[in-house]
């Protein structure tokens, strides 16, 4: 495959979805896609979670007034950021972000493809009650998050199916085509 340019790609859908999931598993064997980690002030889940850069709200705010975020965005708590992406010998590049902060995202980056990861509402709060994260298992914020991705998504991958890493890794590949 001929490398035609960076593609970013922006991968939204609730927590539990299985964004996270589907990115590892597209980038095991592709060393030229890699993933832009937003920063947060929120605790790491467990010593494995690589889901975020995690800082404490003092390095937060120095990052913040450096100027070394594009922007910032509050929730549940914390404070999510996101630093400047910049990858020479990338030709995908995902960032994970929640459907609310896809507009800021795209003022810096509008030629970013939105992807929607998505499951039945009573999947995600399973998932999240079975990973710990109870507090976000709320179905009311999980539909309006599915709601509002779908407006902004151009293409939506639903976790409840089988083939949802095929559809995922196959819409992934079609950005390296020439």
């Amino acid at each position: 495959m001929t490398r035609k340019h960076q593609q970013l790609i922006a991968i939204i859908g609730p927590s539990g979805a299985g964004k996270s999931t589907l990115i590892k598993q597209y980038l095991t064997h592709r060393p030229y896609a890699h993933i832009h980690r937003t920063v947060t002030t929120r605790p790491a889940r467990s010593l494995n979670d690589d889901s975020h850069i995690f800082v404490d709200d003092i390095t937060f705010e120095h990052m913040f007034h450096n100027g070394d975020l594009l922007g910032m965005f509050p929730y549940e708590g914390y404070r999510y950021g996101l630093t400047p992406i910049n990858y020479a010998n990338a030709s995908l590049v995902f960032v994970a972000l929640r459907a609310p902060v896809v507009a800021q995202f795209l003022s810096f980056y509008p030629n970013t493809f939105v992807i929607q990861i998505e499951a039945r509402t009573e999947t995600l709060c399973k998932r999240l009650h079975m990973r710990g994260d109870s507090s976000r298992a709320q179905a009311t914020q999980l539909k309006a998050e599915i709601t509002s991705g779908r407006s902004i998504a151009s293409n939506i991958i639903s976790t409840d199916t089988a083939g949802a890493y095929h559809q995922f890794e196959e819409l992934c590949d079609s950005f390296l085509l020439t």
